[in-house]
């Protein structure tokens, strides 16, 4: 039932000289989970700063509303780009230069079978001061496993638990067989040894995900404080405890980064309900970065589109780039009328990809005919014949299994309200 196969994403950014002080160093990661015209939250009129306020130094983004600062738990836009700031993995994707560079880790080894990786740490530390040890790695990835742990007793299935299914002993600790993770030791503090049912050579490139960052004892203790109050070994540091509710989450340089403090001193993320909004406090100047609706898309080419898709300046304030995902709307199978494949069949029929593309997502996204997006190897045109807009088939099809209009059910659609999803929806 895909509707599009990929889009593409924009953020803007408001011409102010203090901000453009190594951007890169900060949205380095951010920017990559920022999904394009889907950034979405909170907010009631311009909220970037307060009058008087000083904001040299500091960086203000819009965004959605996070839910969760856990690490383990962080799976929206709006949360990865917090997590990503406030966590470090072992290793992290360097997209300026395309290849993986060591983070947390000082360096790793792979073993000729790429079957094992070893790891040495940093010598580094939480934001509370205490060492990073490799423990508090192991730490992180068993409390995502294990259904005993405090963290899952809280919050439930772990989203980001399946990245770590090659490692030895998954299926046993997933289980509650046992509560360690056979596949992951510690020699050291500083040593950490990854072991995998099979081998696969890239597997630091799985490590690279901010979920699977190291977390203190305290994320094990009292789960909903550490969620409210994360202690990581980032860059940065939240600035204040935080909830849901509130619309303003502030982060600060941590003076303890291994690698320094970051050229920007101070970050301000903002949530917004409405991306119109946020765009317009950013045309006011109450905020320095955003995403751009498809919508103002034209307005905003005015700014200027940034050549290498990375580096905003004051000639280019537009980025641009390509993400392949894609939407696609979930049927409940279990239920009526969704239980019967010949309704599954008649929806799928009756949505003109081709017009959504075209009207909705303004000639940004392809229509989808194959899991597999177009520009990938595997991909087979036409692959799911039933999504060729085909209004007559889908209306025979209807009638057949409903011969009885009155007894034609009625569908409801759920959506996430922040991702941009409601004029999909309507159309």
């Amino acid at each position: 039932m895909r509707i599009t196969e990929y889009f593409r994403r924009f953020l803007v950014a408001i011409a102010r000289s203090d901000a453009y002080l190594s951007r890169r160093g900060l949205l380095s990661g951010m920017l990559a989970l920022c999904s394009a015209a889907v950034l979405g939250g909170c907010s009631s009129g311009s909220q970037g700063t307060s009058a008087g306020e000083n904001i040299e130094g500091m960086l203000r983004v819009a965004m959605g509303r996070p839910v969760h600062l856990d690490p383990a738990y962080a799976r929206e836009t709006s949360e990865l780009a917090v997590v990503s700031q406030l966590f470090e993995p072992l290793c992290s994707y360097d997209f300026v230069n395309d290849t993986l560079v060591c983070r947390a880790a000082e360096s790793f080894e792979m073993s000729d079978d790429a079957r094992q990786l070893t790891f040495h740490l940093r010598a580094a530390t939480f934001h509370d001061g205490t060492a990073v040890r490799a423990i508090d790695f192991r730490r992180a990835w068993e409390r995502m496993l294990n259904p005993k742990s405090a963290s899952l007793t809280v919050h439930g299935t772990a989203p980001h638990a399946y990245r770590l299914a090659l490692i030895e002993g998954f299926d046993e600790i997933r289980s509650g067989a046992t509560s360690s993770l056979a596949g992951v030791s510690c020699p050291d503090d500083r040593t950490l040894v990854v072991n995998l049912s099979r081998p696969y050579a890239d597997f630091a490139y799985v490590l690279a995900h901010p979920a699977l960052a190291p977390v203190p004892h305290a994320a094990d203790d009292d789960p909903e404080a550490f969620d409210a109050f994360p202690q990581g070994n980032g860059a940065y540091a939240l600035d204040g405890a935080w909830s849901p509710k509130r619309s303003v989450l502030s982060l600060a340089a941590y003076e303890g980064h291994w690698a320094g403090e970051p050229a920007i001193s101070r970050v301000r993320f903002l949530a917004y309900d409405d991306l119109t909004e946020a765009y317009a406090d950013f045309l006011s100047g109450s905020v320095d970065l955003c995403a751009c609706p498809v919508d103002e898309l034209e307005h905003a080419q005015r700014l200027g589109v940034a050549e290498d898709g990375l580096t905003m300046g004051e000639d280019g304030r537009l980025l641009v780039d390509t993400q392949l995902t894609c939407s696609y709307l979930v049927c409940n199978c279990a239920q009526p009328p969704f239980d019967n494949a010949g309704v599954r069949r008649a929806l799928s029929l009756a949505i003109d990809r081709d017009a959504l593309c075209r009207t909705v997502y303004r000639d940004l996204a392809l229509s989808a005919d194959d899991i597999v997006p177009p520009h990938v190897r595997g991909y087979r045109a036409g692959a799911w014949a039933d999504t060729a807009f085909d209004p007559q088939r889908a209306a025979d099809l209807v009638g057949m299994l409903y011969p009885d209009e009155e007894e034609r059910p009625t569908i409801t659609c759920s959506y996430y309200s922040n991702g941009g999803h409601e004029k999909a929806l309507e159309f």
